[in-house]
């Protein structure tokens, strides 16, 4: 088994030193004290057992043997930095990989992704949906877009849209004649996904109601906005996967509350993991396109 390697820091204070044959400039440079560098230059002599520097008037000297020491160290160093730089370059040049919520994908940012291409067109880009949650370890994932209350562990999130529900139908359902209160939406064919209830938006209206019957449930939030569109009746929506259809004029919304969602959209990454440029550029152009969202 070789012996074990110096501590780094050792050997970056030791290369500083003979570059510039000055402890001062050293400390400088690597934005340490001078007490700091000369206990590195120390703690390298006695890991090598050899001396390496000497002390002339105010200055340094080389001795022989660090002399030679720190022209194959420089080679070394650079040798490593052209690693690391190869190194960056690979991760750079990968794909980038991204998971989020089939709904949030296919309602929000799948329209919004041309725009991403048109100014990122050098960007390989992998796109999973799923309902489960991401082990960036386990499947490769540099990404995600999550909807729920922030904390994950092991991750770093940063809130992307808040959510609310939003009551929403066709601007032709009931052959136009669409409902303008709370007691004339009660009287439609409603519509909503599995984790959210009618009974409580009509609680917030004033109206103690048991959860209608009238109801079709979906277990896909972008597949109640879809069957909203073709006239099945009233959803009961979440504002951000309804925002294009409104704007568009696919979906009108109805009089009455936004609900809060009590969850939001996150961008999530791995804490220990740095993004690389690609996903960088990715999550600044997320930003961007949530303050439109919000205008």
């Amino acid at each position: 088994m070789p012996p074990p390697l110096p501590p780094f820091t050792a050997l970056r204070a030791f290369a500083s030193c003979a570059r510039h044959l000055s402890i001062s400039r050293a400390a400088e440079e690597l934005h340490l004290t001078h007490g700091a560098v000369s206990h590195q230059i120390k703690n390298l002599e006695q890991h090598l057992a050899v001396q390496l520097i000497a002390r002339q008037g105010r200055g340094i000297v080389l001795t022989p043997a660090g002399a030679a020491f720190a022209a194959k160290l420089n080679v070394a160093l650079t040798q490593l930095e052209s690693v690391v730089a190869e190194a960056r370059a690979e991760v750079a040049a990968g794909p980038l990989r991204i998971t989020a919520l089939p709904s949030f994908t296919a309602r929000w940012l799948m329209p919004r992704l041309p725009e991403f291409r048109a100014r990122h067109p050098e960007t390989e880009l992998h796109l999973h949906t799923t309902t489960e949650l991401a082990d960036f370890g386990r499947d490769g994932v540099d990404l995600a877009i999550r909807y729920g209350q922030g904390t994950w562990p092991g991750t770093t999130s940063e809130k992307l849209l808040d959510e609310e529900l939003i009551p929403v139908c066709s601007p032709q359902f009931n052959q136009g004649r669409l409902p303008g209160t709370a007691a004339e939406i009660l009287a439609c064919p409603l519509l909503r996904d599995t984790h959210v209830h009618w009974a409580n938006w009509f609680r917030e209206m004033g109206m103690m109601v048991q959860e209608p019957k009238n109801t079709f449930v979906y277990n896909d939030s972008g597949l109640l906005v879809q069957a909203a569109i073709t006239g099945q009746g009233v959803a009961l929506a979440r504002a951000v996967l309804a925002y294009d259809d409104l704007a568009a004029g696919r979906l009108v919304r109805l009089p009455g509350a936004a609900l809060a969602a009590g969850a939001a959209y996150y961008i999530v990454q791995p804490s220990q993991t740095p993004l690389s440029p690609d996903g960088q550029a990715f999550v600044a152009w997320l930003r961007r396109q949530a303050r439109f969202n919000a205008e």
